[in-house]
This record gives structure tokens, sequence and C-alpha cells, in this order.
């Protein structure tokens, strides 16, 4: 396999120690190279699932508030046909929706959340790698503290 085009140079042709560091440095080029094309496409994924999240959110929120709006102002009267005060109905209906809200927020706070999740894997797996790859060179190298 040679270096680059036209000048003759191979990977046999290089002396024992230099070789092996070059084989090295190449087969670390590769893993980076790699590992940065998974971050991309990880990014690329999550980004879609947040946008994809967001816009579910917007839709929910927009259609969400014309029909609490409807919902609410039934209710109320609702529960003030049933013996409750004005106050009482009004305040027993803000709860419930106080409450449904609160659950609809963290489920979509959730995904969001999931979403970010995919490139610090890769990180993870590249600088596993570059451990292996070290420690390859140079015998003993992987005493770094993991985070």
């Amino acid at each position: 396999m040679t270096d680059a085009p036209g000048n003759g140079a191979t990977e046999d042709s290089a002396p024992g120690a230099l070789g092996a560091a070059a084989a090295v440095l190449r087969a670390l080029t590769e893993v980076a190279s790699d590992e940065m094309a998974l971050a991309r496409a990880q990014l690329r994924q999550s980004l879609r699932q947040a946008v994809a999240a967001g816009v579910a959110l917007v839709l929910a929120l927009v259609l969400g508030l014309a029909a609490v709006n409807l919902l609410a102002a039934s209710a109320v009267a609702g529960l003030m046909r049933a013996g409750f005060g004005p106050v009482w109905a009004t305040l027993t209906v803000g709860l419930v929706l106080t409450l449904l809200a609160a659950g609809s927020a963290a489920y979509a706070w959730s995904s969001l959340r999931s979403a970010s999740e995919g490139p610090g894997n890769t990180l993870r797996s590249l600088r596993r790698n570059a451990e292996t790859l070290r420690s390859m060179v140079i015998p003993g190298a992987t005493d770094t503290p993991t985070a």
C-alpha cells in the first residue's frame, strides 16, 4: 500500500518501529474519522427527534388552548349546576387542568432529554478507542481516569 500516489514509498519499506507507529497512526486516524462520522449522524438524528418533539409540543399547545378554554367553561358550568359555588367550581377545574399540564410537560421534557443522549455515547466510545490504540503504542498507557 503506498502512502501517496507517485512517491513509491510503501508500508513495508519503513523500518520496524517507524512502520508500526505509522500503522497505528493510520488506524487512529481511521477510527477517529469513523467515530466523528458516527457522531455527526447521531447528532443529525437527535436534532430531527428534538425538532419533531418541538413541533408536536407546539401543536399540542395550540390545539390544547382552544379545547381547554371550552372544556373549562363547560366544567365550571357543570360543577355550578351540581351545587358548587362559582369560586369552588373554578378552583376545582383549575387544579385538574394544572395537573394535566404538568404531566404533559414532564412527557415533553423526557422526550427532549432522550434526544440529547446519543453524541455522548459516541464520545465515550472514541475515548475508549484512543486508549486502546495508545496502549498498542505505549504498553501500560491506559492509566488515565475515566469520567
